[in-house]
């Protein structure tokens, strides 16, 4: 062996050597290392339908010569039935819901038992036995109160009960929502939003609840039926309540008791209480019965009408309102708004409308384009720079004057009578379709020309303050022409034609430098 090492290089000596240790006799023979072992059984066990969640079943058997044993859930039917603790192999309930003898009879798994990379497996099978569900007898819960409760105010308690165990209790609906509270434990019902509980909102209240154990489940009607109660309305103004106790025709007080009660107000169809130095109109609301409502000349800066549905007409010019909410008012026929201080003022809803007057006001945009019932429009002395009405076909009167409008249509306006577009900045204007016109005050813009001359029933015609160069009166009808403003125009306008050279009426004023012809063209 000496011999042997010397001819080996020196890089090889380690694994002479190792050669030599490895060549001794046989008692020098190393023990053979012991092969890791895993021993498994399979698991089954019978138990009753409806465990609890968390409820021990027991522990898989297993064993190994060497280190520890870990445990997963390789698979299971139903899937999520087990948990199992990876250290101990202790098998519990996870979902008790799954371990329902109705659904199923008998729930499986396969448990994977490691050690390394050794692995061996454990079969699951888990057998239900029927077990007679909990009978629930539960009634349904009806009750009548006065409005107005208290917050908490108890309702009562929802009368169930249960062979064995005990029952949880929990809303699943409610008409209106949030109105009730449900004790879990008790199934006592108490009022959770006072203000659902409300007359003149509702006169009943409905719920469903539902009885609990475990997958046993019973559910009760709850009806709350709501007693009104006469109270007497608390107004913010003094002044507007001795109004209204002061009022005839309707009488408002009938008891005579110097107060108004929500009852006597509900039956109220007409209101008039301008002139009445009032500042604040709450308590308006409790008059559901409003049809109409005259409140001007007050001091008025907030109006609510929204919960008077059924007013028709609203009078509320002449205070000092700078925001006026009428689309709950869908049954409006006339609104009169004026002299005011609006800038806005929204009556799409308002397609009932025949008569809208909202003049003097700070208007800058009004759309009437869906009220098409409107026979008279007033909504002069505002800041409207666009107006139309070619919608508003039934239209008879408008006055639109003194706002800075540069265009107005009214073509589509035949039935039209009486027409104040004065004061503007229009430079065209064109009547030969409104065959029906009486009275027509354009005067006051930058019109060049106008012909009257198909406007046959025109009595009343002014249009003085123009930049008029052209003007025909021709109508056949001059005789009837009792007024004619045609002064203040254009020195360029020297010739105004008309149907006959009589006289014309005193009351016709033109420049002088215009005459009168029945042929300005020749």
């Amino acid at each position: 062996m000496n011999n042997m090492i010397k001819l080996l290089k020196s890089g090889s000596v380690i694994f002479a050597i190792s050669l030599m240790f490895g060549c001794g006799s046989d008692d020098d023979t190393l023990a053979p290392v012991e092969a890791t072992m895993i021993t498994v059984k399979d698991f089954e066990i019978t138990m009753d339908e409806n465990p609890a969640t968390g409820q021990e079943l027991g522990a898989i058997e297993a064993t190994t010569n060497r280190s520890v044993l870990a445990y997963t859930i390789k698979k299971e039917e139903p899937t999520g039935a087990f948990v199992i603790d990876s250290k101990t192999g202790k098998l519990t309930v996870k979902d008790a819901m799954l371990f329902d003898f109705e659904s199923r009879t008998t729930l499986t798994a396969i448990v994977q038992v490691k050690n390394g990379d050794l692995t061996k497996e454990a079969k699951i099978i888990v057998t239900l036995n029927d077990v007679n569900d909990a009978v629930i007898t539960v009634q349904d819960f009806e009750a009548t109160i006065d409005e107005n409760p208290t917050i908490d105010q108890e309702l009562g308690t929802i009368e169930a009960t249960i062979d064995t165990g005990e029952l949880t209790y929990s809303l699943t609906a409610e008409e209106p929502s949030g109105a009730f509270a449900i004790d879990a434990k008790t199934g006592k019902l108490t009022v959770k939003d006072a203000t659902l509980f409300n007359f003149e909102t509702r006169t009943a209240l409905t719920a469903t609840v539902q009885v609990n154990k475990g997958k046993q489940r019973k559910e009760a009607r709850v009806t709350i039926t709501i007693n009104n109660v006469i109270e007497n309305i608390v107004f913010a103004d003094a002044n507007f309540k001795n109004a209204l106790l002061a009022h005839t025709n309707p009488t408002i007080d009938t008891n005579n008791d110097g107060e108004i009660s929500d009852e006597e107000a509900q039956v109220i169809g007409k209101i008039d209480v301008r002139g009445k130095n009032i500042s604040d109109l709450s308590g308006i609301e409790y008059f559901t019965g409003l049809i109409r409502l005259h409140c001007a000349n007050n001091q008025l800066r907030t109006l609510d009408v929204r919960k008077n549905t059924a007013l028709a007409r609203l009078y509320c010019y002449t205070n000092g309102l700078t925001i006026l909410d009428v689309s709950k008012n869908t049954a409006l026929d006339i609104l009169n708004c004026s002299d005011n201080r609006l800038t806005d003022l929204d009556v799409r809803k308002n397609t009932a409308l025949t008569v809208l007057s909202c003049d003097r006001n700070k208007l800058t945009i009004l759309d009437v384009h869906k009220n098409r019932a409107l026979t008279g429009l007033y909504c002069y002395i505002n800041q409207l720079t666009t107006l139309d009405v070619r919608k508003n076909t039934a239209l008879i009167r408008l006055d639109c004057r003194e706002n800075q409008l540069t265009d107005l249509d009214v073509s589509k306006n035949r039935a039209l009578t009486r027409l104040s577009c004065n004061t503007n900045q229009l430079t065209d204007l064109d009547v030969s379709k409104n065959t029906a016109l009486d009275i027509l005050n354009c005067g006051g813009n930058k019109l060049t020309t106008l012909d009257v001359s198909t406007n046959t029933a025109l009595t009343e015609l002014y249009c003085y303050g123009n930049r008029l160069t052209s003007l025909n009166l021709n109508n056949g009808e001059n005789n009837s022409l009792t007024k004619v403003e045609a002064n203040n125009n254009s020195p360029s306008l020297t010739c105004i034609q008309v149907n006959s050279l009589t006289d014309p009426n005193t009351y016709w004023k033109k420049d002088a430098a215009a005459s009168y012809s029945v042929n300005c063209g020749s």
